[in-house]
């Protein structure tokens, strides 16, 4: 019986599905800069030829992850014996039609929230300066301020196994506190309507603009991180703070591992240094969970996902060990 990469070879031989590398870091790919080479990168170049490549996968059992900011993840350093599906350039329409906004999986978030601001449109404003794609924003129900990008959702557009298009209502996307079913299926987010409302173009850019100011002041922007590591939980928030102040309270804002650096400016955030590996940042990750149950008796969940050498997504460290 062939093995999968036999398989997937014989069907880029058949088939136009993208732009196709080898063997390719995916350091350069992530905003950790952290993780080993992928067995293939494919790039599709549109929508025919991503559900063509969608179904090809599933029909044949080929391991896979889809990639686009790369944001809130750990790839490990060994590499992903898999196909990265890469969403970006090619996906990244933004169309404003009033106050509803249609974009595609692989737009830049803060390019979302510069552009509605531009039509006068608010509700995005929280989004300002998350560095991700609207795609990988959905899939986490990500947000700030206290908000999640479902507040806005109207639909998303999605292929499933079979390469066919299908549209879910908000309701459908099952949302939940950095949850949706995304996370729990199969189905792979192509776009989506955003309902916003009409504003004030100049309150919404001040808006924008402190928020940008703050998040500069409070997270370490220029070293490279995944975002926030740590969830933050009712029963912790109410006991004990938001994650990066029970880290800083355990003293352990600034402790290294190899090059991977619990953040001096915000300690829900871990900053690759220099060199850091995926072990480095485990491994750290193991010693703040291992302090917050010993000395507080509290779970610390993380939020950030970690891609493994068999190509399959998991919490990045399961359990208190």
């Amino acid at each position: 019986m062939k093995n999968w990469i036999e398989t997937f070879e014989g069907i880029l031989v058949q088939y136009d599905v993208g732009d196709v590398s080898r063997d390719v870091s995916l350091k350069e790919f992530t905003t950790w800069k952290i993780g080993g080479p992928a067995k293939y990168l494919v790039e599709p170049r549109n929508t025919e030829q991503l559900s063509l490549l969608y179904k090809i996968i599933q029909e044949n059992d080929i391991p896979y992850f889809v990639l686009s900011a790369g944001s809130n993840i750990l790839v490990n350093d060994e590499g992903v014996n898999g196909v990265v599906i890469l969403i970006r350039h090619y996906f990244s329409k933004i169309e404003v039609i009033g106050d509803v906004v249609n974009v595609q999986a692989g737009a830049w978030v803060p390019r979302i929230a510069l552009t509605v601001s531009h039509a006068s449109l608010s509700g995005m404003e929280h989004a300002a300066g998350i560095p991700g794609s609207i795609g990988g924003l959905i899939y986490m129900n990500g947000g700030s301020l206290r908000r999640s990008i479902s507040d806005s959702i109207i639909s998303v557009a999605t292929i499933d196994v079979t390469g066919s298009y299908r549209l879910l209502t908000n309701s459908e996307c099952e949302f939940s506190y950095r949850g949706s079913i995304f996370q729990r299926s199969n189905l792979l987010i192509l776009s989506a309507d955003l309902q916003l409302a009409q504003g004030n173009r100049s309150s919404i850019r001040k808006s924008m603009l402190k928020i940008l100011r703050d998040r500069r002041h409070k997270f370490p922007l220029k070293m490279p991180n995944c975002g926030s590591v740590f969830l933050s939980s009712t029963n912790n928030y109410s006991a004990h703070g938001a994650p990066g102040k029970i880290i800083e309270d355990l003293g352990l804002k600034g402790v290294m591992v190899g090059g991977a650096q619990v953040s001096q400016k915000h300690a829900n955030f871990i900053v690759n240094v220099q060199s850091a590996t995926a072990e480095n940042v485990i491994s750290l990750i193991k010693i703040i969970k291992k302090k917050a149950k010993s000395k507080l008796n509290i779970d610390l969940p993380c939020e950030v996902k970690y891609l493994n050498e068999e190509c399959r997504v998991s919490q990045l460290v399961e359990g208190d060990d």
